[in-house]
């Protein structure tokens, strides 16, 4: 019930409250949370670089990341910055970089010839 007080046993519950990070309804609007929450991503492999939708919680836990860009979320060794021999792109030698933003790029070794996979899942140009 807006405008009224819907927590009679608790004072600091009431329309006038500031909404707090809590799962409760704080100031009686109907609404749990509202404006207090931030979007966080989950982190699978937990190395800081999360994917999918986005998750809000009250604040940063293990298993989320404030960042969306994973490349591949099962890897730790694959996030942003890190490159993989790819079989069929492109680029001449078949490497693919994880780009800022979680997508994938085509690119090349330049000076080095071959892209050579590597156990943990990226690409070593040689």
């Amino acid at each position: 019930m807006q405008g009224r007080d819907c927590d009679d046993s608790r004072f600091e519950v009431n329309p006038n409250a500031s909404e707090t990070c809590n799962s409760r309804d704080d100031d009686c609007d109907g609404e749990t949370d509202e404006g207090v929450t931030r979007p966080f991503f989950t982190d699978g492999d937990l190395d800081g670089h999360g994917a999918g939708r986005p998750v809000e919680r009250c604040a940063l836990a293990p298993g989320l990341s404030v960042l969306g860009n994973d490349c591949d979320d099962s890897n730790p060794a694959i996030r942003p910055g890190a490159f993989i021999c790819a079989p069929v792109v492109t680029a001449a030698d078949g490497v693919r970089v994880c780009q800022a933003d979680g997508g994938w790029a085509d690119e090349t070794c330049l000076v080095q010839r071959s892209c050579v996979p590597q156990p943990n899942g990226t690409g070593v140009c040689q």
